[in-house]
């Protein structure tokens, strides 16, 4: 193991790392890995959730699956407070746009005293 910590501080023996012009590690990604990163997002979409303290990840997920439906769903915490929602199928997310946009209707036109937008 000392060996090994030795050769990784010595900059002759340490692995080279490509650099851009601004001195950045350039990482090299393959067609075939952005093409699976864009089918793995494809059925996902993006949140914030208000709210005054921590969200419970298991409790949002738990209540979000009920609420809108969906038989599988992941959730990736990205930061307080957005989160990266992903659905099984299309069909559990297009049944998730169905129920925001009737929400929105009934919300502008409770605000517009009933008139039809």
């Amino acid at each position: 193991m000392a060996d090994r910590l030795k050769l990784l501080e010595d900059p002759e023996t340490r692995p080279y790392k490509p650099q851009d012009s601004r001195g950045y590690e350039v990482v090299e990604v393959s067609d075939t890995d952005i093409t699976d990163g864009i089918h793995e997002c494809e059925n996902s979409l993006y949140g914030k959730i208000f709210a005054d303290r921590d969200i419970n990840i298991k409790g949002l997920k738990s209540a979000m699956m009920h609420a809108w439906g969906c038989r599988n769903l992941k959730i990736i915490k990205l930061g307080k407070p957005f989160f990266h929602f992903f659905f099984e199928n299309e069909k559990d997310l297009e049944r998730l746009y169905t129920m925001v946009l009737g929400l929105m209707k009934i919300i502008f036109s409770s605000s517009n005293n009933g008139q039809r937008i």
